[in-house]
């Protein structure tokens, strides 16, 4: 156990699984207290038990990050619980089918958009003044390497998570001041469940491993260990900024 986060709170969105349930576990390491916000209940408690099995803190909140209602509940249950708020990872985010933009559908757009852009402004908008209350902080929303590259899966998604780099840095730009950084990570392909869904055979992943100058994806914790960071007083001069975390492959020529 570290002391980075000692007395901090946070709330992590899309912590059921993957890189957000990783950040979770990180974070409980560095001594944070966690709200653990996801629509998937039952992964989520599976994140909490972990955490509780590690001699951790942590309380479950479930939050739909398109809909403002359940974002300020979400809020308001983490103040009520820990007392305060320091700390906000934007975790959540859905993938897409991929194709042609022409042949994406408009409500595949929309919810992509919703969940990736939308859910990341709600969550900054309702928890940045319980940050300010608190003293100030940090938060740290997740973009990816999509958000530079053309040839992407979904269009969506890329749109989505290039929106959330320019986010950053607007927000940041009318927030450092007032007490709270902002800033973002970008990572490549990471090992999560969310990638392994989108994959349609083993020849596909290995096809992935081998074009990577690593010759290995990202685990979930490489890329908390970016976002603890981030969040924490080490990152005290850092704000507006995007990390790409893709293991060298976008300067790579493999």
């Amino acid at each position: 156990m570290g002391d980075r986060l000692k007395g901090k709170v946070a709330i992590i969105t899309g912590a059921a699984s993957g890189m957000g349930r990783a950040t979770a576990l990180r974070f409980v390491q560095e001594g944070a207290q966690v709200a653990l916000a996801d629509q998937n209940q039952s992964a989520a408690e599976e994140t909490l038990r972990l955490i509780q099995d590690a001699g951790g803190e942590a309380l479950l909140t479930p939050v739909d990050v398109v809909k403002a209602a359940q974002v300020q509940h979400m809020v308001q249950t983490t103040l009520d619980h820990f007392g305060r708020l320091e700390v906000l990872v934007n975790a959540a985010a859905i993938s897409g089918k991929g194709g042609l933009m022409d042949e994406t559908s408009e409500d595949e757009w929309d919810r992509i958009l919703g969940v990736n852009l939308k859910g990341t402004f709600l969550c900054c908008k309702y928890a940045i003044p319980a940050i300010l209350r608190s003293g100030g902080g940090a938060i740290v929303n997740v973009a990816s390497m999509a958000a530079f590259i053309g040839a992407v899966g979904s269009v969506p998604y890329a749109v989505s998570k290039a929106g959330v780099v320019h986010f950053t840095t607007v927000a940041a730009s009318q927030n450092t001041a007032r007490g709270i950084r902002i800033n973002c990570v970008s990572p490549g392909t990471i090992d999560t469940p969310m990638l392994r869904s989108d994959i349609d055979d083993a020849q596909s992943l290995e096809r992935l491993v081998a074009n990577h100058p690593l010759r290995r994806l990202a685990t979930p914790e490489e890329l908390a260990n970016v976002v603890l960071f981030l969040a924490s007083d080490e990152a005290s001069w850092i704000s507006g900024t995007t990390i790409i975390a893709d293991g060298g492959k976008r300067v790579s020529s493999r």
